[in-house]
């Protein structure tokens, strides 16, 4: 009778490993993520608007991750929905759980329509994450220069 190898033992341990997240329970709400932030991320303006229009207070809710509509609608590139939220009264300086805003994730992403859009609505260019960057900082990092030079103009004026 052989016995199995250390390594095939190894291979156990991080397959059940792996798995144990399955058959545990998450550490976030699934409250947290709803249809009318799938439709933020993903320019769903139908969905948006008709959620919105049902319940305004939607405007404030935050993800378990502190995220705002308008955070999932910069991070994904999603301008209308993005202008949208803004005249709305959607908050540009509002901080996620780690400390970015709106601004700070087009700024990394080197949205530069996105950038306009949230300066136009009074964006602070000058807030900082909890790393201490600005969205200026997060521009440079991932090397996107035109939008590191429209976070520079902003920072002029």
């Amino acid at each position: 009778m052989s016995r199995p190898s250390y390594n095939a033992a190894v291979v156990v341990v991080l397959v059940l490993a792996g798995c144990a997240g399955i058959v545990t329970a998450s550490h976030h709400d699934p409250k947290g993520y709803s249809d009318v932030f799938a439709a933020a991320e993903k320019g769903d303006m139908a969905t948006l608007r008709a959620d919105l229009t049902a319940d305004p207070a939607l405007l404030m809710q935050t993800e378990w991750d502190g995220r705002t509509l308008l955070h999932d609608a910069a991070d994904n590139s999603q301008i209308e929905a993005a202008n949208y939220l803004l005249d709305r009264g959607a908050d540009g300086n509002a901080v996620a759980a780690d400390g970015r805003t709106a601004l700070h994730m087009a700024a990394q992403r080197g949205d530069v329509a996105m950038i306009s859009l949230l300066l136009a609505h009074h964006a602070n260019p000058q807030l900082r994450d909890h790393q201490g960057w600005t969205p200026l900082d997060r521009a440079v990092k991932w090397r996107h220069p035109d939008a590191a030079a429209a976070l520079r103009n902003a920072t002029l004026h």
